[in-house]
């Protein structure tokens, strides 16, 4: 996804850094998708396999163990959905540092990188910005095109009295 519209070059380069680091990372310690193996309420088909001992008796396809021959039980993955929301300070008093890094723009940064890896993740993505009252709110959404718009907040973002 190209996000470049509109920025420096010098920009560019940093958010290309930002964002391998962010899949370097992702990749060593997430792995992707989050989900997992949960027998019951998941909506997505992962496994039959033969009843145990302690298995709930609710959870037995008839029509495989009929087949068969011995009782089966269906295991289903449940989405865990996260949710990710980054809070941007736009008050005055993250505006100091030096010339070339602020504390606004470490923020700003820090905000972006946070915002792929949620993409990455699959995570849904939320903004809200602020100084001495709410300025912006996005609610949690997912997608690329929700995950764009976020960005291109970040990046537009200025200062509040």
């Amino acid at each position: 996804m190209d996000y470049s519209k509109g920025l420096s070059p010098e920009l560019i380069a940093r958010a290309r850094k930002i964002k391998l680091r962010v899949r370097r990372l992702l990749k060593n310690s997430f792995g992707g998708v989050y989900s997992s193996p949960q027998r019951g309420y998941g909506f997505e088909f992962h496994q039959l396999r033969e009843y145990g001992v302690g298995d709930d008796i609710r959870f037995i396809d008839w029509k495989s163990s009929a087949r068969c021959g011995t009782f089966m039980v269906k295991e289903t993955l449940h989405d865990v959905s996260h949710i990710v929301i980054i809070a941007l300070d736009l008050s005055y008093s993250v505006g100091f540092g030096l010339d070339v890094a602020t504390k606004f723009g470490r923020a700003k940064e820090a905000a972006l990188a946070i915002v792929l890896a949620a993409q990455e993740s699959g995570a849904q993505l939320g903004l809200i910005t602020f100084a001495d009252r709410v300025v912006k709110f996005f609610p949690p959404c997912r997608g690329s095109s929700w995950a764009s718009l976020i960005i291109q907040e970040i990046i537009n973002a200025t200062l509040q009295e």
